[in-house]
């Protein structure tokens, strides 16, 4: 959770806005709160007096993330939660699916590259360290790649 001064979250406490910073800040790290699979079928949906209420996507997990308050409460404890509320409904698409990085592939340098890079430079380390140079900058430009 972000530490705020306390006349900052008073200032934000007189215009409303406290509670939604919690709730955006909670929405944020939901997936380092409560691992998946439960994360991708929950969404919360409004704080209002610390009372968090949380849409599920469906009647079996409904019926699981009951079973897990007690526990949920403690960690949404530092969001300024102090009640969870637990309802059937939409969970944006964005929620339910995990973010993996797009592999990455290795560009290759062309032998006529390396063979010159091979015959001009005796010294190992620099040699490797020219090729890794050259292959990033190839996948940056995707010139070659």
């Amino acid at each position: 959770m972000i530490r705020l001064s306390p006349l900052f979250i008073d200032i934000l406490s007189e215009l409303g806005l406290y509670e939604e910073l919690q709730l955006y800040t909670l929405r944020r790290d939901l997936k380092k709160l409560i691992k998946p699979p439960l994360s991708l079928h929950i969404y919360p949906l409004h704080l209002k007096r610390g009372r968090l209420t949380v849409s599920v996507d469906s009647n079996e997990w409904l019926y699981e993330i009951n079973l897990h308050k007690r526990e949920i409460l403690k960690r949404f404890s530092s969001y300024g939660v102090k009640d969870l509320r637990f309802r059937l409904g939409r969970v944006p698409k964005e929620f339910t699916t995990e973010k993996v990085p797009p592999q990455q592939k290795r560009c290759e340098i062309p032998p006529e590259l390396q063979e010159a890079i091979a015959r001009n430079i005796r010294d190992p380390q620099l040699r490797e360290s020219l090729i890794k140079a050259v292959e990033a900058s190839l996948f940056r430009s995707r010139a070659l790649c």
